[in-house]
């Protein structure tokens, strides 16, 4: 007895209702999935805004090694072309001694810039 008097009992349930809770359990799971989705975007953003502005200031930092090797380079090149200069005018000053004496003295003093 006990059997009948449970299915009994499961069939005055209306289908409708039933309907209804499934269909109430799906939007919230529905709904939580669509939120949960939406959290993780925005975690991913939040995360990649941050690596880009680690990148951002690993370039800056590396544009600036670049600018200051590439400004020491120049100052040797310009440094070679003045003592190369100089190297020349003092082979050419043969007769002129006093001249010899300045293109030797501006020579040391290149010299002892550069150490």
């Amino acid at each position: 007895m006990h059997l009948a008097e449970s299915t009994s009992s499961i069939e005055l349930i209306p289908r409708s209702c039933t309907s209804r809770r499934k269909r109430i359990v799906s939007r919230a799971v529905l709904i939580f999935g669509f939120s949960s989705l939406l959290v993780l975007m925005a975690i991913l953003a939040v995360d990649s805004i941050r690596a880009l502005h680690e990148l951002e200031a690993s370039t800056s930092r590396v544009r600036h090694d670049y600018l200051t090797c590439e400004r020491t380079l120049h100052k040797i090149r310009v440094g070679i072309y003045e003592s190369g200069s100089l190297l020349r005018e003092y082979a050419v000053a043969n007769s002129d001694p006093g001249a010899r004496e300045s293109y030797a003295a501006q020579l040391n003093d290149m010299r002892d810039q550069a150490n």
